[in-house]
C-alpha cells in the first residue's frame, strides 16, 4: 500500500513541479499537505465503514498517516536529488564548452583582428575615394558592414575569454535597470513593443560585480525579448527578492522555444536567430556565473519565454 501510495505521490509532485509556478518549498508543502489530508480521509472512511474501537486502532491510524508523510517526503527528496544532479551535469557541460571556446578566443581573436583592421581601413578609404563609382560604393558599404559585424563577433569572443576582467564594485541593480529603461525606450518604440518595468528604487538591491558587464547582460537579454515580440506586444521586466537572491525577470510573448532549444540555450554558436552566432548569450551566461549567479529560462511554444537572472544579495559586511 505504501509503495502504491508513493507512486501516486510522485505523480502528484511531478504535476505540481511542471504545471504550478511555485517555489520548491511551496511545491513540497502543497504535496505533503495533500498527502496528509488524503491519508486522514482514508482513515475516516475505514473508521466509518468498519467502526473499529478507536483506542485499539488509534496508534495504527497515527502510524498510517505518519508513514504516508514519510514515504511522500522520501519520494520528493529523491525526485529533487535526481533533478539537481541532472541540472549540475548540464551546468558542468556548459562550463566546459565555455572554457574551451574561451581558450580558443584568447589565442586566435587578436591574430584575426589585426588583418581585419587593415582591410576595414582600406575599404573605408576606397568608399570615400571620389573616383569610386556609386555602384562600387554600395558594394564597399556592404563589405564595411560585414567587417564591422565580424569585429563585433570577435569582441564577443574576447568577452568570453575574459568575462570578468573589469573592476568589481557594489552595483545597485534597480538603478541599472532604470538606466537601461531609458536607453532601450527608443529601440522598443521602433519595434512597436511596450516595455513594462516593475522595480523598487527605494529598496536595497545591491550585488557585487562589474557594472558594465551586468549592463551588457541586461541589454542583450531585453533586446532579444523586444526582437522576438510582435508589434503591440509587451515585454515585462521585474525586479524582486527571492530566497536570499535578487531576481531579474524578463518576460516576452514571443514564439517561445521547445525543450530541445532550451537545452542548447547558452551554448556557443547555437542561436534561435537566423543571423545569430549564439556568442552573445554565451557571454551573458559566463558573466552571470562569474558573479556567482544563475540564468534560468522557462519557455513554451507560442506562449513566450521568461529569463530569470538570479544574483546573490551583497553582504554589506564585506564591503
Amino acid at each position: 500500500m505504501f509503495i502504491a501510495y508513493s507512486i501516486s505521490t510522485i505523480g502528484l509532485y511531478l504535476f505540481f513541479h511542471n504545471y504550478l509556478h511555485f517555489s520548491l518549498t511551496k511545491k513540497m508543502k502543497a504535496s505533503l499537505i495533500f498527502v496528509f489530508f488524503n491519508a486522514v480521509l482514508i482513515v475516516v472512511c475505514i473508521q466509518t465503514i468498519f467502526r473499529f474501537s478507536f483506542p485499539d486502532v488509534g496508534f495504527f491510524y497515527a502510524f498510517f498517516i505518519l508513514m504516508h508523510l514519510v514515504m511522500a517526503w522520501i519520494a520528493i527528496y529523491l525526485i529533487e536529488t535526481f533533478r539537481e544532479n541532472e541540472r549540475l551535469q548540464l551546468e558542468v557541460q556548459k562550463a566546459e564548452k565555455l572554457h574551451v571556446v574561451g581558450q580558443m578566443a584568447a589565442s586566435v581573436a587578436h591574430e584575426i583582428r589585426n588583418p581585419m583592421t587593415v582591410v576595414l581601413g582600406f575599404i573605408q578609404l576606397l568608399h570615400k575615394d571620389p573616383d569610386t563609382t556609386e555602384k562600387h560604393k554600395k558594394h564597399f558599404k556592404i563589405m564595411e558592414i560585414e567587417m564591422e559585424r565580424a569585429e563585433s563577433i570577435i569582441k564577443d569572443y574576447l568577452s568570453l575569454a575574459k568575462p570578468q576582467s573589469e573592476t568589481l564594485e557594489k552595483i545597485d541593480v534597480a538603478e541599472q535597470l532604470d538606466t537601461i529603461k531609458q536607453t532601450l525606450s527608443h529601440y522598443s518604440a521602433l519595434n512597436g513593443v511596450t516595455m513594462k518595468y516593475e522595480t523598487h528604487l527605494n529598496e536595497d538591491f545591491h550585488v557585487y560585480g562589474s557594472k558594465e558587464k551586468l549592463q551588457q547582460v541586461l541589454v542583450n537579454i531585453i533586446k532579444n525579448a523586444i526582437e522576438v515580440s510582435h508589434k503591440g506586444d509587451s515585454v515585462y521586466v521585474k525586479l524582486l527578492k527571492e530566497n536570499g537572491m535578487i531576481t531579474i525577470s524578463i518576460k516576452d510573448n514571443g514564439p517561445g522555444m521547445t525543450s530541445e532549444q532550451l537545452a542548447k540555450l547558452g551554448t556557443p554558436f547555437y542561436s534561435t536567430k537566423d543571423k545569430g552566432t549564439g556568442l552573445g548569450l554565451s557571454v551573458c551566461y559566463s558573466i552571470i556565473y562569474s558573479m556567482n549567479g544563475t540564468i534560468d529560462v522557462q519557455s513554451h511554444v507560442n506562449k513566450g519565454s521568461t529569463f530569470k537572472i538570479r544574483l546573490p544579495i551583497i553582504n554589506e559586511k564585506v564591503i
